[in-house]
């Protein structure tokens, strides 16, 4: 879904900067990964530009923590095996 969220804000921020939903959505995808909103991490970076360099940047991660959080989930899925106790004879 980040990828979705990700062309949208990259088309609309050449579009229509300025337009809410750059800020929504990109805030969407750093809150999934528990990084707070990108205007209060950078209050005087929301030009054109700076957004622009932002979403890039998170196309760049994404990837990285989709990879993470799948093998994450692959690891977490299988129950844990009770090894057979050795017998000692």
């Amino acid at each position: 879904m980040a990828e979705v969220y990700l062309n949208y804000i990259e088309a609309l921020n050449q579009y229509d900067p300025g337009n809410e939903d750059i800020l929504f959505y990109l805030n969407e995808i750093r809150n999934r990964a528990g990084i707070p909103d990108y205007e209060e991490c950078y209050p005087d970076r929301l030009s054109q530009e700076d957004l622009h360099e932002a979403i890039m940047r998170e196309r760049m991660v994404e990837p990285t923590s989709r990879a993470t959080a799948a093998s994450t989930r692959a690891a977490t899925a299988w129950p844990r095996r009770r090894m057979p106790e050795s017998s000692t004879a």
